[in-house]
């Protein structure tokens, strides 16, 4: 089920700056098909968590196409993303910002983005969802690890609306059908409470060990 809370900022962001974490804000995270990228210490457990059970119970590998952005990582896809004029056959009217005292327009076929150093990703909190798959590819002759859409295997899409907020991540921005709606686009918005499901995969995990 799509749920969009308020995102609770973990105790320890407190007085730090949007896109310039320090690495004891940061925890490497291993995504298939990406490899280690980071995340904040308490989003990176409910993520590993979430990866785990949707395998077992769905047998897709869950990944991502985008985690931590620096300050800078976010003013450069900012750019590439918008403009600070408007052009009808270049921008839509439909997602405009406010930055550099200056309103930008997004351009046409791009994604929304948030102006740099609001964005959940500077604080290691957000992650754009996608799938790893083994793809076989007829070139080379041999099974490729591919990244695709979260949407594009119908029953992952449906674990991950069913259960993604059990395990404290949730969505934000326009709703399902609204212009701008990123459903890949979530965020861990559970502060320092981590949620039980949390809790309990770790403790299985934990016990499985020899």
């Amino acid at each position: 089920m799509i749920e969009f809370p308020p995102v609770e900022m973990p105790a320890d962001l407190s007085g730090e700056k949007n896109g310039r974490l320090g690495p004891c804000h940061l925890q490497s995270v291993w995504f298939e098909g990406v490899g280690h990228l980071s995340l904040h210490p308490l989003a990176a457990r409910a993520w590993n968590a979430m990866a785990v059970v949707c395998f077992a119970e769905t047998k897709a590998q869950l990944s991502t196409t985008g985690t931590y952005r620096t300050f800078d990582q976010q003013q450069q896809l900012f750019l590439d993303r918008y403009t600070p004029s408007y052009l009808p056959v270049r921008n839509v009217l439909t997602s405009q910002r406010i930055y550099d005292g200056k309103r930008w327009y997004l351009r046409r076929g791009m994604a929304p983005a948030a102006v740099p150093g609001t964005s959940n990703h500077g604080w290691a909190l957000a992650n754009d969802i996608a799938l790893c798959k083994s793809i076989y590819d007829p070139l080379a002759k041999a099974w490729v690890k591919k990244i695709i859409a979260i949407t594009a295997d119908a029953k992952a899409w449906q674990w991950v609306q069913d259960n993604a907020m059990s395990f404290g991540f949730g969505w934000e921005g326009a709703r399902p059908g609204m212009p701008g709606w990123e459903p890949w686009h979530i965020r861990y918005w559970a502060g320092d409470r981590v949620p039980q499901r949390v809790k309990d995969v770790e403790a299985y995990l934990a016990a499985a060990k020899p």
